[in-house]
């Protein structure tokens, strides 16, 4: 590597040029967790509230194994996010307590 950059070819390390570990939820997977939250009238208050509905859409696809049922904070708040990015605030708590108390 390092007489390749004496020579001024670019060192490429190729094991990073993916996009990170696959996704949980697919688009279409996704849009069947919004539409339930509608469908259901589901008030989300919580990163424990999105983490129970990814964990749902994950068993009803019949993931069993453990280790792909845990996921980190960061992707439950990213799939909070998607979510919140596609649904009116009526179905989010805080955010209507938030708008009924004049904070937003």
């Amino acid at each position: 590597l390092l007489l390749n950059d004496e020579k001024g070819i670019p060192i490429v390390d190729d094991d990073w040029r993916g996009m990170g570990c696959p996704s949980v939820l697919s688009a279409k997977e996704i849009d069947e967790v919004i539409e339930r939250i509608k469908r259901e009238d589901i008030r989300l208050s919580s990163d424990d509230d999105v983490r129970q509905l990814v964990l749902d859409a994950l068993k009803a696809k019949g993931v069993t194994d453990e280790s792909k049922l845990k996921f980190s904070a960061t992707t439950v708040k990213n799939y909070g996010a998607i979510f919140k990015s596609k649904l009116s605030t009526v179905y989010w708590k805080n955010d209507i307590e938030s708008q009924q108390q004049g904070l937003v």
